[in-house]
């Protein structure tokens, strides 16, 4: 029986023949690119590009075995569910709404992929190892051949995270206390909520959190209070403390805050919830103009 792993497989390597893809409606589809595999709550694939019609959506995508499986794995009433631009499935059993009543944009991938792929990811799925399920072959690569590939995705890895700090530091006008706390924010966030630690950067700039650094109260109402995380009603005092605090900052800087549902909590341990670590990221900044300092280090170590 096809498994959604196998159908995660055909979808992130563009195995489906291109010719053939169409909507259930009729709507001819292209995947310009699928997205990035997400293994923690949330669609299965995050920011993917799809021409669907003449237009093209960027967006997350969610696959599944059947379409009735959409209810039961509970998406619906979950906004982060909602917004997808495409649910793939293998066998469209029933059709899915979003909460306006609107039909949900879905893609049969049943024979629209060469068959002995089946046969060959199961007898991969087989005999597979523990660690990494081609582990097994690894000894018939030649140990040079291994030890350039290794060399070259070392060096593609360094490329990549100078690559991503040369960006944040023209993004801020080569400003070394605003890169290093778009940094600092990214870090705080892990892989998982990386994207929306960075948000919350851009949400509440440096200039902002070193004005009110002197006071840890203020910087958790302004960065609780963007992160769309301050509760609606509290029974404790110094959540409605917050409250009231940011609705001042909110009128004073015209603030926007986000929306709650780009965090991510399933899959974590409570000591990586996004609330935490903003709570910590505050008090990493609350009495001292800690990028200030930090960023002169920063700049010596790459002179």
């Amino acid at each position: 029986m096809i498994n959604e792993d196998f159908l995660y497989y055909i979808w992130q390597h563009r195995l489906l023949q291109s010719h053939l893809l169409k909507l259930i409606t009729g709507e001819e589809i292209e995947i310009l690119h699928p997205g990035h595999r997400n293994f923690e709550s949330g669609p299965d694939f995050f920011n993917a590009r799809l021409r669907i019609g003449g237009i093209v959506w960027a967006g997350n995508v969610e696959i599944h075995t059947k379409a009735s499986d959409w209810y039961r794995h509970h998406h619906t009433g979950d906004l982060s569910y909602d917004n997808i631009i495409l649910h793939a499935v293998e066998i469209s059993d029933t059709e899915i709404l979003r909460l306006d009543g609107s039909a949900m944009p879905t893609l049969v991938m049943q024979g629209k992929y060469p068959a002995h792929y089946l046969e060959h990811y199961y007898n991969l799925m087989q005999g597979a190892s523990p660690f990494v399920s081609c582990s097994r072959q690894l000894p018939e690569v030649p140990l040079l051949d291994r030890s350039l590939v290794i060399d070259r995705l070392l060096t593609e890895r360094l490329e990549s995270r100078f690559e991503d700090l040369h960006k944040i530091h023209l993004l801020q006008e080569k400003r070394w206390p605003d890169s290093l706390y778009h940094l600092l924010a990214r870090s705080f966030g892990f892989k998982v909520n990386a994207g929306p630690f960075e948000v919350l950067a851009k949400a509440v700039p440096y200039p902002l959190i070193a004005r009110h650094r002197h006071k840890a109260e203020d910087l958790e109402a302004l960065l609780f209070g963007q992160a769309g995380l301050l509760p609606v009603q509290s029974p404790e005092a110094y959540p409605e403390r917050l409250k009231r605090q940011y609705r001042f900052f909110k009128n004073k800087y015209l603030l926007k805050p986000m929306s709650p549902h780009v965090w991510k909590f399933g899959g974590l341990r409570p000591a990586n919830f996004p609330t935490l670590r903003i709570s910590q990221f505050a008090m990493l900044h609350a009495g001292q103009d800690f990028c200030s300092t930090g960023s002169s280090l920063l700049v010596k170590s790459t002179i």
